[in-house]
C-alpha cells in the first residue's frame, strides 16, 4: 500500500510540474504534505533525507549570480573588452567557415562564457525579461546581430547539456552525487569527468546540428 501511496504521490506532483497551472514549490510542498500526512515517513526522517551541504551549495551559487549582477558583470558582455572578444571571435570562426555561420552555431560558441555562470541562475534567466541574463542575451543579441531566440535555445542547451561535463557544472549533479556519496557510493571528480566529458562533448555536437538544422 505504501509503495502505491508513494507512486501516486509521485504522479500527482510530476502532473502539477507538466501542466504549470501551479508554481513548482507548491506542487513540491504538496508532496511533502501528502507524503507526512500518510505517515509514509516522519519528520525526523524526512530532514535527515535532505542532502543539506548540496543544498546550501545551490543557494550559494544563486547568492553568487545576484552578486555578479548587481556588479554590473552582465553589461559587460555588451560592451567593453568581452564585447571586443566576442566580436574577435565571431570574425575568426566567420572567417575559418569562409561564412557567416548560423546564428545558432555563433551562439554555441558563447556557451563556455555563459556556462560560467550557476546553471540554476541561468536557467531562470531565460523566463524573466528583467533578469540579468535576459539582458545579457538581448545585449548580445543587439551588439553582434544574432537572433535572440537562437541565444536562448543555445544557452538551453548549452547550461542543460554542456554542464554535465564536470561535477559542479549543473545542481542536478551535485545533489546526485551528493545522495550516491550518501549511499555510500563516492565518485571522484576523475572518474565522472572520464566518463562524463566524452558524452557531454558528443551531446553539445548534436545540439549544435539541431541547432544549425532549426536557425541555419
Amino acid at each position: 500500500m505504501e509503495k502505491i501511496l508513494s507512486i501516486a504521490i509521485l504522479a500527482v506532483v510530476y502532473g502539477l510540474f507538466m501542466s504549470g497551472r501551479v508554481p513548482r514549490t507548491t506542487a513540491v510542498m504538496l508532496g511533502i504534505v501528502l507524503v507526512l500526512g500518510f505517515g509514509l515517513i516522519t519528520v525526523e526522517e524526512a530532514v535527515d533525507a535532505v542532502n543539506w551541504e548540496a543544498l546550501g551549495l545551490i543557494f550559494g551559487m544563486l547568492i553568487l549570480v545576484a552578486a555578479l549582477s548587481a556588479s554590473g558583470f552582465s553589461g559587460d558582455w555588451t560592451s567593453g573588452p568581452a564585447s571586443r572578444t566576442v566580436t574577435a571571435l565571431r570574425e575568426y570562426f566567420s572567417s575559418f567557415a569562409a561564412s557567416r555561420p548560423p546564428g545558432g552555431v555563433h551562439g554555441q560558441h558563447h556557451r563556455p562564457h555563459l556556462h560560467g555562470l550557476p546553471h540554476p541562475g541561468s536557467r531562470s534567466g531565460t523566463r524573466s525579461p528583467s533578469h540579468p541574463v535576459a539582458q545579457v542575451l538581448r545585449g548580445i543579441s543587439a551588439v553582434q546581430g544574432i537572433p535572440v531566440t537562437s541565444l536562448a535555445w543555445t544557452l538551453a542547451l548549452g547550461a542543460d547539456t554542456g554542464g554535465n561535463g564536470a561535477p559542479w557544472g549543473g545542481s542536478a549533479n551535485v545533489v546526485g552525487l551528493a545522495v550516491a556519496e550518501k549511499g555510500g557510493v563516492r565518485v571522484s571528480r576523475r572518474e565522472y569527468m572520464r566518463i562524463a566529458l566524452p558524452m557531454t562533448i558528443l551531446a553539445v555536437a548534436v545540439a549544435n546540428v539541431l541547432i544549425i538544422l532549426r536557425y541555419g
